[in-house]
């Protein structure tokens, strides 16, 4: 188990911000912006996903607007594993490939199920790559995918949830349909009173991100959004790494099940 108190995990968080932050600096005013500085957080608080090509394995990208890019995203466009080793989705730390890798995620089922995601280190440093496990633990008529993964506001490992939702919440969080997701802190159920900015749970779990698709595809085809603990950089730049590939990763599943379909 890693202990995010060490001079490592400290210094990749520091990387990781760094990298990320002159990215987003280079285009603040640019664009209408949502976004709530703190000194904490890595990546705003709500980020959409644009691209040319739902076929493409490039020209996709995550930012605050069309026009401005923050960090690009190459995905694996066909229904079978890549032949050349790449993973299915990869996360870049600024707006080209040509910057490092902040995660990337590879399927180990030809259905486009359970997955690995892989963090490196920073660049430079001897630590091995963090691998992360994603896995279905829902049944035919609910759709979940849980992961764990080690939080900086408890400095141990804690298990989330994206949960298959439609509610109100989603589309008054991030502006887009009321169909989507909604990622839920396991820890944190408690039913005897709800907690966080989410108007209601069934378990009484926190809600903290959510993710559903735009109204167009001229406007965002995916959108990402933080929330109650999950705003305030609390848990941790790992944490949120780990959320924004999750989700981009739901979306590429989207897109394979409309493909398989077909």
């Amino acid at each position: 188990m890693i202990n995010n108190s060490t001079p490592q995990i400290t210094a990749i968080k520091s990387d990781l911000l760094g990298q990320t932050m002159a990215s987003k600096e280079q285009h603040l005013g640019a664009c209408a912006l949502n976004y709530q500085q703190t000194k904490n957080r890595m990546f705003p608080l709500k980020l959409d996903l644009f691209g040319n090509k739902t076929t493409a394995a490039d020209g996709w990208f995550v930012g605050e607007c069309r026009e401005k890019p923050l960090y690009a995203v190459n995905r694996n466009p066909g229904r079978k594993p890549r032949s050349d080793n790449l993973p299915d989705v990869i996360l870049y730390a600024g707006p080209t490939e040509a910057t490092p890798v902040l995660a990337s995620a590879r399927y180990v089922q030809t259905h486009h199920e359970n997955y690995l995601v892989t963090i490196p280190p920073v660049l430079g440093s001897t630590e091995n790559p963090v691998e992360e496990a994603v896995s279905n633990k829902g049944s035919w008529n609910k759709i979940v995918w849980r992961f764990s993964i080690e939080t900086e506001v408890e400095g141990h490992r804690e298990e989330f949830e994206w949960r298959k939702s439609s509610s109100s919440n989603i589309s008054r969080l991030l502006g887009g349909t009321s169909s989507g997701y909604k990622l839920v802190r396991l820890s944190s159920i408690d039913t005897t009173k709800p907690t966080g900015e989410w108007v209601s749970r069934t378990d009484g779990g926190e809600v903290v991100a959510a993710c559903s698709g735009g109204f167009s595809s001229f406007t965002s085809w995916w959108i990402i959004g933080f929330v109650g603990v999950g705003a305030t950089g609390d848990l941790g730049g790992r944490w949120e790494v780990m959320t924004l590939i999750t989700a981009l990763v739901l979306k590429d599943q989207s897109i394979k099940r409309s493909q398989e379909a077909s």
